[in-house]
C-alpha cells in the first residue's frame, strides 16, 4: 500500500473513533437520562428473562432503568430551574443541607 493509501485509512480510523467516543459521551449524559444506562439495564433484564427464564430480573433491571433515568432528567430539570429562578439565600441552604446529608449515611 502507498503512504497516502495508508495515511487516509488511518484518518478513517481515528474519525470512525471519535464519532463512537462522541457517540458514548452523549449516551451515557445525565440531563438526557443516561440512555446508555437505561439500554444496559433493559438489555441485561432482558437477557436473564430469556436466556434463565428470570422474569424477577427484567423487572428489577428494567423498573431500576426506569427509575434511574427519570432520576436523572428530574435532577438536571430541577438544576436547571434553580439557576434561572433560585436566589442566593434558598442556594445556600440547599448547601448546607447537602453538606449535612453527606457525612450522614457514613455514620
Amino acid at each position: 500500500e502507498t503512504p497516502a493509501c495508508l495515511a487516509r485509512q488511518l484518518l478513517k480510523h481515528f474519525k470512525d473513533e471519535l464519532k463512537w467516543q462522541a457517540a458514548k459521551i452523549l449516551g451515557s449524559v445525565d440531563f438526557l437520562g443516561n440512555p446508555l444506562g437505561f439500554v444496559a439495564d433493559v438489555s441485561e433484564g432482558v437477557s436473564g428473562f430469556f436466556l434463565e427464564g428470570n422474569v424477577s430480573a427484567l423487572l428489577k433491571n428494567v423498573t431500576h432503568g426506569i427509575s434511574n433515568s427519570a432520576a436523572k432528567v428530574t435532577e438536571s430539570l430541577g438544576d436547571g430551574l434553580e439557576r434561572v429562578v433560585g436566589d442566593e439565600a434558598h442556594e445556600e441552604t440547599r448547601r448546607r443541607i447537602r453538606s449535612a446529608a453527606a457525612g450522614a449515611h457514613l455514620a
